[in-house]
């Protein structure tokens, strides 16, 4: 940040900082850098206390935006709308919570100031980016997501092709999401996809910071790239087992493979809604000895293990899980609303088909399947291209596009 040095404040979302999710994977591994390279950094998140000792954040200020007794009232009445299946409502009370509790944090500690610049979570930060713009400070507002017009356009289509009568978010999210478009001054792109959906929808490319996310390359080397674990084939999904994941677009595939004999393991939690679709999609699988794996939990092992990954969802803003797969040393494919594309070497070490073509992904995987020796050339190649996606090269990227805000 040669041009301009500031303090940034960099306020996580709503949700733990211990559980899996973007406040974990991305924003602890981000903060942690930035103190690293010497910037002044206060983070404001949920649950932070204890996490010194993963990442190096004990060299400075954090905030715990939840006390115990507010952690407990909040607890207590997302229980009850949980009991009155309010989803939509019991997300956003929480948004709004941590948007009244976060600037309350801000005022008392008097953080912000004209040098400062202020980095929130799309959809979560509306009070706190008023507040900053009122003393001169600049914002970026992280979009998680694509643009709601875009990404509710893209689940819908899922939703109904499936037959599944129910909408993916309220309408209520997107506006909360809208509104904080309006008042930031640059909204931070995690991909081309989420930079497309923004300029579609009326965002001046001027306000778009695209910066892609990192991966641990440690905690995700390559091993065995030659000769893995595993005897047979084993393809791995890693996330939410659901519609918007492409899961049943995966599992159509595989059946019009004629492919008998191997592995897929879902690494991933499965959504009650989708249990029977997920189930009546299996029926011509089992038929062919394709063993079919759910074993949601901690994915090394899986990455490790397999033969190839896939990640064939309808909607997608990134997918830090195909880095992490490369970091694994493992080929990939991917569908073409999946941000991380951004990241892969089309042909070299990934195949990208064209969302919801049931056909292509089928051809796709096929192809790694009658070819082993493409699968380890494509594999090194993956275990390559994630070094230069490490969390240090991320962030520092992305140090530099804030140090020219003006």
């Amino acid at each position: 940040m040669s041009k301009k040095k500031r303090n940034i404040i960099w306020i996580s979302g709503a949700y733990s900082a211990h559980s899996l999710g973007a406040t974990k994977t991305i924003d602890s591994n981000m903060v942690s850098e930035i103190r690293k390279s010497g910037i002044e950094i206060v983070w404001i998140a949920r649950g932070i206390d204890n996490v010194g000792n993963d990442f190096d954040l004990d060299s400075g200020e954090n905030y715990n935006w939840i006390t115990e007794v507010v952690r407990q009232f909040a607890s207590l009445t997302l229980r009850v709308l949980g009991k009155l299946n309010f989803k939509n409502q019991q997300q956003l009370l929480l948004f709004r919570l941590f948007d009244y509790l976060s600037l309350s944090i801000i005022e008392r500690n008097n953080l912000v100031n004209n040098e400062s610049v202020l980095i929130v979570r799309n959809g979560m930060s509306y009070k706190s980016l008023v507040y900053a713009k009122s003393r001169g400070a600049r914002s970026i507002v992280h979009n998680q997501w694509c643009h709601p017009t875009t990404q509710f356009s893209d689940l819908k289509k899922g939703y109904l092709s499936q037959k599944i009568g129910f909408t993916p978010f309220s309408a209520s999210r997107g506006e909360l999401q809208i509104r904080d478009y309006s008042v930031a001054n640059m909204q931070w792109s995690i991909s081309s996809l989420v930079s497309s959906s923004l300029k579609n929808n009326g965002i001046s490319n001027d306000n778009i910071l695209q910066s892609p996310l990192g991966v641990d390359v440690e905690k995700f080397k390559a091993v065995n790239l030659i000769e893995k674990k595993n005897k047979f084939f084993q393809i791995l999904f890693v996330g939410n087992v659901n519609i918007e994941k492409g899961v049943h677009i995966l599992l159509k595939a595989l059946d019009i493979t004629g492919i008998t004999g191997i592995r897929v393991v879902f690494n991933g939690n499965i959504a009650n809604y989708f249990i029977p679709i997920f189930n009546k999609l299996l029926i011509p699988l089992k038929r062919r000895n394709i063993e079919v794996v759910l074993n949601p939990g901690d994915p090394i092992l899986n990455y490790q293990e397999s033969s190839l990954f896939v990640l064939p969802s309808i909607h997608e803003s990134f997918g830090l899980v195909v880095l992490e797969a490369m970091a694994s040393g493992l080929p990939v494919i991917v569908s073409d609303k999946v941000g991380a594309k951004d990241c892969v070497n089309e042909n070299n070490n990934a195949l990208i088909f064209t969302s919801s073509d049931v056909k292509q992904l089928a051809e796709c995987i096929s192809y790694f399947y009658e070819n082993p020796e493409i699968c380890k050339k494509f594999g090194l190649e993956s275990s390559k291209i994630a070094k230069d996606y490490t969390w240090d090269k991320v962030t520092n990227r992305f140090l530099e596009r804030i140090s020219e805000l003006n």
